[in-house]
């Protein structure tokens, strides 16, 4: 949003920037098409290609934070269930959580977000049915007693059919945790950083107005970028984003250890390898002018 807002309100003009926004469907394509050159900025959230490419020597930097599990923070992300295990206390027992199939993308942190979940259980995504489906499929998937771990709006959809509840938002999970990050790729990073600072103003602009909240400008925009109803724009979680758009290295080492434990990442990353802190900066001092 805070992308779509910087362009609908003028912010990249005012910085003499014209922009193409792309969707690239697979987080391979998109980190592909961002280390080759092929697109300047990338959102979404880290997950271990990523992570993997960098650690390979890939010239690509987390610039920014969009969404953050804030402690106080309504639930973006989370981990839903049927109701009644909730009530009934099945999701207290290892037995019947090994029992049941639990909807996640293991492409995405979703098995680091579900291991820590299970840790106090004596249990593992190892010992879980897992299985990938699309939302709408997860929905039936819950219907039929079962887990799933998704995102706004269908953590909503979920909880308007009646029959299921938050087991843990991320918020309670890991506080802190920030799951979608900015990225930029070797046109900005070093060809054109100038371009890349004009962009973090827009940007930071975009990030302040999305923060004022559900002003009638930013409801208006955010049913015309995501298509959701004014219903579901009304009751659902509005991610909760830092004022400067700062990123810290520190919010991933849990998730970097875990992914090397799993033998999916040769090695953990030094902070200047994952984050650069000049574009934000830049643009924290112009608009501080």
């Amino acid at each position: 949003m805070p992308f779509y807002m910087a362009d609908e309100e003028g912010f990249f003009a005012e910085q003499d920037l014209e922009v193409e926004f792309r969707r690239l469907g697979r987080a391979q394509d998109i980190m592909t098409a961002l280390a080759r050159g092929d697109v300047d900025v990338a959102t979404g959230m880290l997950t271990m290609t990523e992570l993997g490419l960098i650690a390979s020597g890939a010239r690509i930097r987390l610039v920014a934070t969009l969404g953050e599990a804030q402690p106080d923070a309504c639930t973006f992300l989370g981990i839903v269930a049927r109701r009644e295990h909730l009530e009934s206390g099945a999701l207290s027992d290892p037995a019947q959580i090994r029992r049941m199939r639990f909807d996640y993308n293991s492409i995405l942190p979703f098995g680091y977000f579900l291991d820590e979940l299970l840790r106090p259980y004596g249990l593992t995504t190892a010992d879980l049915d897992g299985v990938d489906l699309p939302p709408p499929v997860a929905l039936e998937l819950l219907r039929r007693g079962d887990v799933t771990l998704d995102a706004e709006p269908y953590v909503t959809m979920h909880l308007e059919t009646g029959e299921a509840a938050i087991w843990r938002g991320l918020e309670e999970l890991l506080p802190g945790y920030a799951w979608s990050v900015v990225m930029f790729g070797p046109s900005l990073l070093d060809e054109h950083p100038d371009v890349g600072e004009r962009l973090a103003v827009a940007l930071l602009k975009g990030i302040r107005q999305y923060r004022l909240g559900r002003t009638p400008r930013n409801v208006a925009l955010v049913e015309q970028a995501t298509g959701l109803s004014p219903a579901q724009v009304a009751d659902s979680c509005w991610p909760t984003m830092s004022e400067d758009g700062h990123a810290d290295a520190a919010v991933f080492l849990g998730y970097q250890q875990w992914s090397v434990a799993e033998g999916l990442l040769d090695r953990v990353l030094e902070s200047d390898e994952l984050v650069d802190h000049r574009f934000m900066g830049y643009a924290s001092a112009a608009l501080a002018q």
